[in-house]
């Protein structure tokens, strides 16, 4: 597309002229901030959901690790007790 120029270019139009047009500069930044926000929130969802469930079954295996190398029936209640308890997160 030769000779092809847009109405408006952010460069070269200066307040005075987008007054004078009726265009809406301060609205119109307002809503594309408004959906760079929506947009990058809904890429990130995905991750942070990922990442929580990583870090659930990441803990559920280290309790899990703790509890199997009890000794006895005694033991093992008091490991549970402690990892419930957080007082001991390391057994």
């Amino acid at each position: 597309m030769t000779g092809y120029r847009p109405d408006i270019v952010h460069g070269n139009i200066g307040r005075k002229s987008l007054v004078e047009s009726g265009v809406d500069a301060a609205e119109i930044e307002r809503r594309a901030r408004a959906a760079r926000g929506v947009w990058v929130g809904s890429k990130l969802k995905p991750y942070y959901e990922n990442l929580m469930h990583k870090l659930a079954l990441g803990g559920q295996a280290e309790a899990e690790r703790c509890l199997a190398v009890s000794q006895s029936l005694a033991d093992l209640e008091d490991r549970i007790r402690r990892y419930e308890r957080m007082q001991s997160p390391k057994c």
